[in-house]
């Protein structure tokens, strides 16, 4: 799942949201031999949570007893390393729940299957094109963290704006945060009048009860009215990509082209258990206002069903026909791209980002976030996640330099801070005016 690389699980954020590339990864002491007590730590930790915390009670309880029969019947007993352990009880769960959105994995080994390398992105929007005919392209490989994907978003809609009818590729997302998707669907309504997009319902821990969660759109800067919207998906289409196709289907504002998604709806996030483990599991499941349901185990089900190398023909055809356009038939958007209205990706740093950094240190070192340096959602995490950053910072020294690296794949500014007592790589993302937009840290 190409979006899990740019994840770092180590909190759990508001709501229990699964949300891309914001949380920091502590630091911690080297993981203990993997032996028998180690893999029951974990277990042991994992069944709790399943109890407590998984979405659904009942199937919760079913898979924390079916863990811990496996365990006490030596089926773990021949995986010799966390990944092989992790693996093999993925798969007793996924048996168990035919749950997508549940894993066990080791630090550093995201879970789900490996596909091809994605492109560079602009905060996951790969490409925005204009194409023969007048019809726009953007093609949008991961739903990052909300204040992330507003960045990507703006540039790329805001181009697409003067197009007579839209093209949006999800073939290759695996998905991230709602509230992104939430975001982007309100570039499609008008930004005065709110609409409610979907619901998530998310469990009380350690209850059968839940809350609800009401998702509406949000202004702006752009909206793309009443001019037709084609959404490409298949099969690699997961979890916050079914649901911007499925409530955009929901809500009458876009023509579904291409095969059936995966079927994943049950949002969560991960958790440490011991051992250098890992377990993201779902605590919420969506519920669509309008069809009162959702997606999970059946995949969003596509308007126009295609072969998978005719998704994009159909589209551009289709757009073509409905704006009376004039293009050639194409299978491939390179094959009529007029113009890439993106701009380049950087390869010098972004203004205003060593700097803001240098105030973040060692604000955060003494404890305490500085409100003029991190934006709004930035600044909530940064409190959630203070105690972690002084601790580990505390035990690194002084802060002695700061110095930019490149700019990564989707977009942020890497650094090399250097302390007395060794060095850390932080990846920075800024607003527009200035202030941090997202950040995080790991061991250089």
């Amino acid at each position: 799942m190409p979006v899990l690389k740019h994840l770092a699980f180590a909190c759990l954020l508001a709501a229990g949201a699964l949300a891309p590339h914001i949380a920091t990864a502590e630091i911690t002491a080297p993981t203990p031999a993997f032996g028998a007590a180690a893999k029951r730590e974990a277990i042991t930790a994992a069944t709790k949570m399943l109890i407590d915390d998984y979405v659904f009670p009942e199937l919760g309880a079913k898979a924390a007893e079916m863990l811990t029969r496996n365990l006490d019947a030596g089926k773990y007993d021949a995986a010799a390393t966390p990944i092989a352990f992790a693996a093999q009880v993925t798969q007793d769960l996924r048996d168990l729940t035919h749950d997508k959105h549940l894993n066990l994995f080791a630090d550093g080994a995201f879970p789900g299957e490996t596909l091809a390398p994605l492109p560079p992105s602009l905060f996951g929007f790969a490409r925005a094109d204009r194409l023969k005919g007048n019809i726009g392209y953007i093609e949008l490989n991961g739903f990052m963290w909300h204040p992330l994907l507003r960045l990507g978003a703006t540039p790329a809609m805001t181009a697409a704006d003067k197009t007579d009818a839209l093209i949006i590729d999800l073939r290759r997302n695996d998905g991230g945060d709602p509230a992104a998707v939430v975001y982007l669907i309100g570039f499609f309504f008008d930004a005065n009048a709110p609409v409610q997009v979907s619901d998530i319902l998310w469990r009380k821990s350690g209850t059968t009860d839940y809350d609800r969660q009401a998702f509406k759109t949000e202004p702006t800067p752009s909206s793309y009215l009443d001019k037709p919207v084609y959404i490409l998906i298949g099969p690699d289409s997961f979890s916050a990509a079914e649901h911007f196709a499925y409530d955009m289907q929901a809500l009458k504002r876009a023509t579904i082209v291409g095969q059936v998604s995966k079927g994943g709806a049950n949002p969560g996030g991960a958790r440490p258990i011991g051992a250098g483990l890992w377990l993201a599991i779902p605590t919420g499941r969506s519920d669509n206002p309008i069809t009162h349901g959702n997606w999970e185990g059946k995949g969003v089900q596509p308007d126009i069903v295609t072969a998978r190398d005719e998704s994009f023909a159909t589209a551009y055809a289709l757009a073509l026909k409905a704006t009376g356009g004039k293009g050639p038939s194409a299978t491939t958007p390179d094959a009529v791209t007029e113009a890439r209205l993106l701009p380049p990706q950087r390869t010098t740093a972004a203004p205003g980002a060593e700097a803001a950094l240098r105030r973040f240190i060692p604000a955060m070192a003494e404890g305490r976030v500085p409100d003029d340096v991190v934006g709004g959602a930035m600044g909530w995490l940064a409190g959630q996640q203070l105690a972690m950053y002084q601790a580990d910072l505390k035990r690194l020294g002084a802060l002695e330099g700061v110095s930019f690296v490149k700019v990564n794949d989707i977009g942020e500014d890497v650094y090399e801070a250097r302390f007395e007592n060794g060095a850390l790589i932080f990846t920075v993302a800024m607003e527009p005016g200035g202030r941090i937009a997202a950040c995080q840290y790991r061991p250089k």
